[in-house]
């Protein structure tokens, strides 16, 4: 409105220096065509610095990429400590959003402003030429560009500065916003020119543009947007201060491509489409004519052919993505081959696992070699043996007992079948050897990446086929909304005798693993190394467990090491930050979880940092890992300390997850995340005070009444993680009532039982759920009736007290200070 209220000099200053620069131009020269978008763009920054939009939407973009960024949470919402590239990248949506919005609205009113102002026939009269006007135009909005992108840094710079911790640099602010989000602002700029020119006035511009942002984000919410359509990367950028986009780099830069493709094209079009006189009627039909339009359209071959090829190239990418439909189509086929023939079959124990991997992560490639040792636990004999295997084996073979063998192929899990079925405690040999790369293409739309041989790193867990066969039939893979089934129900005594484990191997078994890989990598895996070797630039390390494990998992870096009691921490040179607080809250927690809980049964525990390509950290057997973005970028504050926090929480899992394995059905998985969480309790109050532990405390508290959905909340017993409000319930809610039970029972009493629980369901092939916990504690409690009453309540019910203080008062202490006195009232349950 104010553009279009503006007064005739407006107009005049623009057309002035237009035609005054253009007749140098008038015989078609190139000096003059320059000249003259410069002069277009030198009077259109006067309109812009006089026009009050700027002056408001520049504070609004600094407060919100400050707020945003100085409040942004990782794990159990623990404030992130920022770095530039993950500020850059995490304000990249909020910035983008509001250039184009700005954009569309200067851009449409700087091409509208010589009608307004009634000089559009004077100016479109003169020799200048359309596309020096246009230039010069979109030259100016790179103003707008320029000064919001200025007023985000500046954000940036605030919020390390408030954090106090790492350095500014201007680098990766250099990268994601010039380098990868300026073809996105330059493409709008040309689509809105383009609209206003074939639509000849503002509001069919205005109309059509914020439709096409309508629809763009109507298709990232549905989840429809991939490389080939994301023009502006929303949602796709995954920052890691330790590599540049290794999982996506390539259709990164065809993207890129394509977007600055398509603004060539739209800005063709525009200066075609831009209409300086009024159209005849009559010439107007003759220009449709096939003749004339398919000419038209040979003309615009050649700006059309760049981003046609892009568009094509992403296309094929995308549909081999490692999400994609091609993926997509395999894994769904394993599903509905399998799942009706060996969900829940019966399955051998692992013997011994022996595996030989080498790493490229260079070519993101690896080959793996190996062989399981099975033996069959059950009464009945075991005539079939499924394995699954994965999408990126190339090159596969097999063998049994030693001979080469080719099992039943059914969709990627591979079916043996030996001479003669095994009878109980009969074992058979399961020999591998393949190769490929991991991941063997890009995202869809740049996803997490869970997993990965990559130069920055690399992550490899027996949770998936990553690098060694997965005994069974996996049921999530390949279920999808086209497919999904109903959660199983379980009866209500399903945990009375034997029953599996939510994760990993059934029983223990000895381990050893080989790794080589470049000589800069180290290479860790469960266990201690008992071997280290450097061969023609090529590094290889021998891991062997001195205990048992249940589940495997190798990763490798270039890392520096942090030596403790007892404790190793591995991480990137680029993340000093907190390595000190970690290192001393792992020696800690190793040293009073085993004096708790049961002694460490493993000489070595570690932790290890791997690329923040996906957010979350895992507590394998002896070798914990970190994404960077956990513990090692955890902002710590007066109240909390919240690298303590998620540290003693992983490492809980050493116990409460590996030395003891919860069942899996309802109720399991609190035994771990759960306990973890009361473990971390403890350890704050023995470490760092009652102060902390009552700040964590808190923290689980507003989560749990934050995020539970009382109409949706079942009891503790029948927490299955298939509900939205599980996590928190088995999370928060589970670790506040481990926690009021130890202070029911008192703290002798509960840690006796603790020991007594841990060590009886640690070494059998039963796992345990929460009912037999409950169970196994009852004999330590000081009252057997009111711990009945006790667990009926928090267990089995879904108590939740609601607190209101009703009367307070204070008076002054005798000794100083005040003694007051509150009457609390619980309106809850």
């Amino acid at each position: 409105g104010a553009t279009a209220a503006a007064p005739p000099e407006a107009g005049l200053e623009i057309a002035t220096a237009a035609i005054g620069r253009g007749a140098l131009g008038a015989a078609g020269g190139a000096p003059g065509f320059w000249a003259s978008a410069l002069g277009i763009a030198r009077a259109e920054l006067l309109q812009l610095a006089r026009q009050p939009g700027l002056y408001i939407f520049v504070p609004i973009i600094l407060i919100q990429a400050l707020g945003s960024a100085l409040t942004a949470v990782g794990p159990f919402d623990t404030p992130l400590l920022m770095t530039p590239g993950l500020n850059a990248v995490a304000t990249a949506r909020q910035v983008t959003i509001m250039v184009c919005l700005l954009l569309t609205f200067y851009t449409v009113e700087s091409l509208e402003r010589e009608r307004t102002t009634g000089l559009a026939a004077i100016l479109y009269a003169s020799p200048l030429r359309t596309g020096a006007l246009l230039l010069g135009k979109w030259v100016a909005n790179l103003a707008i560009i320029a000064v919001i992108l200025g007023s985000a840094l500046v954000a940036g710079a605030i919020t390390l500065a408030v954090q106090g911790q790492v350095p500014f640099g201007v680098g990766p602010y250099a990268v994601v916003w010039g380098l990868l989000l300026l073809p996105t602002y330059l493409v709008w700029m040309a689509f809105v020119t383009f609209l206003y020119a074939a639509t000849g006035n503002r509001y069919g511009a205005y109309g059509l543009a914020l439709g096409a942002l309508i629809l763009t984000l109507y298709h990232l919410v549905a989840g429809n947007l991939t490389w080939a359509t994301n023009w502006w990367l929303w949602s796709a950028l995954r920052w890691t201060d330790l590599g540049f986009f290794e999982t996506d780099l390539k259709a990164l830069i065809w993207n890129r491509v394509l977007v600055s493709g398509l603004t060539v094209l739209f800005g063709v079009l525009a200066v075609r489409l831009f209409a300086r006189r009024d159209q005849d009627a009559v010439r107007a039909v003759h220009q449709l004519a096939p003749r004339r339009l398919l000419a038209a359209g040979g003309r615009l071959l050649p700006p059309a052919t760049v981003p046609l090829v892009a568009f094509v190239t992403l296309s094929f990418m995308v549909h081999g993505a490692v999400d994609g439909e091609a993926a997509k189509k395999d894994r769904k086929d394993y599903w509905a081959k399998n799942l009706k023939t060996w969900m829940r079959a019966p399955l051998p124990d692992i013997a011994r696992t022996d595996v030989s991997l080498r790493i490229d992560p260079a070519k993101h490639w690896l080959a793996s070699e190996g062989s399981l040792t099975l033996v069959n636990p059950h009464e009945a004999p075991l005539a079939k043996i499924p394995l699954t295997g994965g999408l990126h084996w190339d090159s596969l073979s097999w063998t049994m007992n030693g001979a080469p063998y080719a099992p039943e192929d059914r969709k990627r899990l591979y079916v043996f079948t030996p001479a003669a079925p095994l009878a109980r405690d009969d074992s058979v040999v399961i020999g591998w050897r393949w190769n490929g790369r991991y991941p063997g293409g890009v995202t869809k739309n740049g996803g997490n990446t869970p997993e990965f041989v990559l130069p920055s790193g690399v992550v490899l867990t027996g949770f998936s086929p990553s690098f060694m066969p997965v005994i069974g039939f996996q049921e999530d893979v390949g279920e999808s909304k086209e497919n999904r089934t109903d959660p199983r129900e379980y009866p209500s005594d399903y945990w009375k005798g034997e029953t599996r484990a939510a994760f990993g191997a059934t029983s223990w078994f000895p381990a050893r693993v080989t790794i080589t890989a470049p000589v800069d990598y180290t290479l860790n895996s469960a266990g201690v190394c008992v071997r280290n070797t450097v061969t023609k630039g090529w590094r290889t390390q021998v891991w062997e467990t001195d205990h048992p494990i249940k589940l495997l998992n190798v990763i490798c870096g270039r890392w520096k090491v942090k030596e403790g009691a007892g404790t190793t921490i591995y991480h990137s040179a680029a993340h000093p930050y907190n390595i000190d607080e970690m290192s001393a809250t792992l020696d800690a927690a190793r040293h009073w979880y085993s004096e708790w809980f049961l002694p460490y049964p493993w000489k070595e525990l570690k932790l290890s940092e791997f690329p923040g390509l996906a957010g979350y950290a895992q507590g394998f057997g002896t070798n914990i890992t970190f994404s960077e973005n956990i513990g090692f970028l955890t902002k710590n504050d007066e109240k909390t300390n919240a690298t303590f926090l998620v540290t003693a929480h992983e490492a809980a899992h050493q116990w409460w997850g590996n030395i003891l394995t919860p069942a899996d059905g309802p109720g399991g998985d609190i035994l771990s995340e759960g306990m973890s969480h009361f473990s971390t309790l403890l350890l704050f109050e023995k470490v760092k005070g009652a102060r902390a532990r009552m700040e964590f405390a808190k923290g689980i508290e507003a989560r749990y009444g934050d995020r539970r959905r009382p109409d949706d909340e079942r009891p503790m017993y029948e927490i299955d993680g298939k509900r939205e409000s599980d996590e928190t319930l088995t999370y928060d809610r589970g670790g506040w009532v481990f926690w009021m039970l130890y202070d029911f029972m008192g703290p002798e009493r509960a840690l006796e039982g603790y020991r007594n629980f841990i060590r009886t369901w640690s070494v059998g092939r039963d796992h345990p759920a929460l009912q037999d916990f409950v169970a196994a504690m009852r004999p330590y409690a000081p009252d057997p009736a009111a711990y009945d009453a006790f667990t009926e309540q928090w267990f089995a019910g879904k108590a939740m007290p609601e607190f209101r203080v009703t009367r307070a008062t204070k008076e002054p202490a005798s000794g100083g200070g005040y003694d007051v006195r509150v009457t609390v009232e619980n309106r809850g349950t």
